[in-house]
């Protein structure tokens, strides 16, 4: 009895992959090679020239506080809701360095508290507390 062998086939044909991979590696090599790359331009900006004309003088901002709460600005009487808008008039003419705030001994924690974040409010002003009696 004759056994039955599974077929074999004489051509065991694999495909070498290894020089394709090769070609496939030099070309993008060359391709990456030969590209320019193209720089981007940026936008154009106008920058305003400094004139030396328009070039405000500095003030210092006095704001003192009283042992009755009571605010003074520029030696005048001055509501807690109204410091932004005097400091704001104040910007509009002169250059603003300081801001500095006299608190009287007895005057409340809470008005100055008000006063600071009214000035906060109009601008990043630097602020320099005092306290002493008035």
């Amino acid at each position: 009895m004759m056994k039955n062998k599974p077929h074999e086939s004489g051509n065991d044909a694999e495909v070498d992959m290894n020089p394709m991979l090769d070609v496939v590696f030099i070309l993008l090599i060359f391709f990456i090679v030969t590209t320019t790359f193209v720089k981007a331009k940026g936008i154009e900006v106008n920058r305003p020239q400094s004139n030396p004309q328009n070039n405000q003088t500095s003030k210092n901002v006095q704001i003192s506080i009283d042992k009755d709460n009571i605010i003074w600005m520029d030696n005048r009487q001055v509501d807690s809701e109204r410091i932004a808008a005097n400091i704001a008039r104040i910007g509009a003419d002169f250059s603003i360095q300081t801001i500095q705030i006299n608190a009287d001994f007895d005057s409340t924690h809470q008005t100055l508290v008000t006063v600071m974040d009214q000035v906060k409010l109009m601008g990043d002003y630097p602020i320099a507390l005092t306290s002493q009696a008035i």
